[in-house]
């Protein structure tokens, strides 16, 4: 993962304090989103289609009709 707090952000610009601010809260978000993901990974005992079914889960999406007739 990239840092890209800095990316965009023209020092004495107008606005580049707000930029930079924006840029650092999603950088921060995405790291969360991130360990999320990885503690997920890792926990043990986990199948493959529990995995997946997880991952829907968090994101707050049902499963698309090809997902669900793979399983079967």
């Amino acid at each position: 993962m990239r840092d890209l707090s800095a990316e965009g952000v023209v020092v004495g610009q107008t606005g580049w304090d707000a930029k930079l601010e924006t840029n650092k809260q999603a950088y921060v978000n995405q790291l969360v989103r991130i360990r999320a993901l990885h503690r997920l990974r890792t926990e043990p005992g986990l199948t493959a289609d529990q995995f997946v079914d997880a991952l829907f889960a968090r994101a707050g999406v049902t499963a698309t009709s090809l997902r669900t007739a793979s399983s079967n």
